[in-house]
């Protein structure tokens, strides 16, 4: 959400002749806003364009940094758009956490939209520079076969240019950064891949989403893609242990009724909450004519406050 331009304070005012006091609102400019300002990241290899060509098909791009230059200010991250020639996969790792932001690479197409219909994350990504440079490493794998993928891949946020501030708004935003990295947003795929899913219900596949010991997961967003595209397919999911089933037990839906798309993504009415350890398992149908690989992505909260904090 944008920091509003106009910031309205109540006041009380004396009236010199009666010596009457009134309450009046006051309108000004929000003296914060010149010191948050819109910002892409993106891809910074050499020459002037953020463009990354995959040369081979099915090949890999290497780590490829996005870099945060501490002079410019913290970034959190709010939306995700991509523009490739064909498919890929991405893996993205902040390299000052020494974490990754997925377990498994995703399909791009399950987390990065458009600047017309961009994926907003349901959690902000927090890059605080405090402490010197920030930096993502991003890394690609063509899936299309097709030689010559060209990638441009960009986060949007905003960027607090907190050094610039005079002190009292340097305090203000000093005090609300050192929260913002107990949350992270996280994507949760398949814990294996789910490919060459032959048509046919005797050739389901069995897939499980899994939660590890160190934290708890929010899923919010429900996001599938498959290559070739649109295959159609049926699912059904479980919790593994309980049994309890997310639709009617034994029933496999339409993928469509359950998963989007990154541009439309599927949100349910409720989120999910994987507690440690928790596995969601399910199994899913090539109900078309053409094999095809799957691609299923759970976007949340990962959440790392202690447990106590959060009974």
């Amino acid at each position: 959400m944008s920091l509003p331009s106009i910031i309205r304070k109540n006041k009380q005012v004396k009236d010199p002749k009666t010596g009457k006091v009134t309450e009046q609102q006051l309108v000004f400019v929000n003296p914060a806003k010149s010191y948050v300002k819109p910002y892409w990241l993106t891809f910074q290899p050499a020459g002037n364009t953020d463009t990354i060509t995959i040369a081979a098909g099915l090949g890999v791009s290497g780590p490829q940094p996005m870099i945060i230059d501490d002079a410019s200010g913290h970034f959190e991250i709010f939306y995700f758009m991509s523009a490739q020639t064909n498919p890929y996969t991405i893996m993205i790792k902040d390299e000052g956490k020494s974490t990754t932001l997925m377990n498994r690479p995703v399909h791009i197409d399950t987390i990065a939209g458009t600047a017309q219909r961009p994926f907003i994350l349901p959690e902000t990504y927090f890059l605080n520079v405090s402490g010197g440079n920030r930096q993502l490493t991003v890394e690609m794998t063509d899936i299309s076969n097709v030689a010559g993928n060209a990638i441009r891949f960009a986060a949007h946020g905003r960027r607090f240019v907190f050094k610039e501030a005079p002190i009292e708004i340097f305090q203000r935003f000093q005090s609300s950064f050192s929260s913002r990295e107990r949350g992270n947003v996280f994507f949760l795929t398949t814990q294996q891949p789910i490919a060459t899913l032959v048509p046919g219900a005797a050739n389901l596949q069995n897939f499980e989403f899994r939660m590890t010991s160190d934290a708890m997961f929010e899923a919010i967003k429900f996001t599938y893609a498959t290559w070739p595209t649109g295959v159609p397919l049926d699912i059904r999911m479980w919790e593994y242990g309980s049994g309890r089933s997310f639709a009617p037990t034994l029933i496999r839906t339409d993928i469509n009724n359950m998963f989007g798309s990154a541009q439309f993504p599927m949100i349910p009415a409720e989120s999910y909450l994987f507690e440690r350890d928790r596995r969601v398992v399910g199994e899913i149908v090539n109900t078309g004519a053409l094999n095809c690989d799957v691609y299923l992505t759970i976007t949340g909260r990962m959440i790392k406050y202690p447990e106590e904090v959060m009974r």
